[in-house]
């Protein structure tokens, strides 16, 4: 008697729920650009009754679509679903979730920055415009006119790090760039650094923004780096075991 062959197993097949379908029809209306930002879509009756599908799935499809950033609610008779455009406080919350989970440390995003924005001002060092050279020029001039004040001299700190991000052009750079500042800024926020350190960092910018101005990439990437350099060797002064400093302020360990 002949034997039969053995039968194969099949892996089982996950059927997407009709949310995620839906979800995923509406995003991609909204990436194509038939739904811009504003357009007010149906309400989740409305949508229920137009696709024929129940409204608890309507449900779940915009919550989808809300975690997403695509999507939020507005409320009252005349509100509804409204299509947004995706900002970077959704990647930063995604991030911040993350990195909470995986207990990184500050250490870790100020070796990230090290690696990302050297690359950031190379980049902006050859493609910068006259108006990206002018804003970073504009912010050095308030960064030294607000030597005297914390919270400002602080603020346009930052503004010149999202501006020389910003001259180089590249969304994908400019949108890791800013979440990875916004991560960082937790930390940071409230220090008070002594007039000394500050006139160093107003010095290491104006060399980042003087080699962007003369379209030098390798002198751009070089001041960068050295700024950020001197910059976390003074943030061990405060925290001396930056490994052990956790989002929050929490520990790493």
């Amino acid at each position: 008697m002949t034997e039969s062959p053995p039968r194969v197993r099949l892996s089982s097949v996950r059927i997407p729920k009709a949310a995620d379908l839906l979800a995923a029809q509406i995003k991609q209306e909204i990436i194509s650009g038939r739904y811009p930002e504003g357009t007010m879509l149906p309400t989740e009756n409305e949508m229920a009754g137009q696709l024929k599908v129940s409204r608890p799935t309507v449900r779940e499809a915009l919550r989808i679509l809300g975690a997403q950033g695509l999507v939020t609610i507005r409320p009252g008779p005349r509100g509804g679903p409204r299509v947004e455009r995706p900002d970077i406080s959704t990647v930063t919350r995604s991030l911040t979730t993350l990195f909470q989970y995986e207990r990184v440390s500050l250490a870790d995003l100020l070796e990230a920055r090290r690696a990302i924005e050297p690359a950031c001002a190379r980049v902006a060092a050859s493609r910068a415009s006259l108006d990206d050279v002018a804003a970073l020029r504009q912010l050095v001039e308030k960064m030294r006119a607000g030597l005297e004040n914390d919270a400002s001299f602080w603020a346009e700190n930052a503004n010149f790090h999202l501006a020389l991000v910003s001259a180089g052009q590249n969304i994908v750079l400019r949108t890791l760039m800013t979440a990875l500042r916004e991560l960082i800024y937790q930390f940071t926020v409230g220090i008070h650094i002594p007039p000394e350190e500050r006139l160093n960092t107003l010095a290491e910018h104006t060399a980042i923004m003087e080699a962007i101005a003369a379209h030098d990439p390798d002198a751009a990437a070089q001041a960068a780096h050295r700024h950020l350099v001197n910059s976390e060797e003074r943030l061990r002064e405060r925290w001396p075991n930056l490994e052990m400093v956790g989002l929050n302020g929490s520990s790493a360990e």
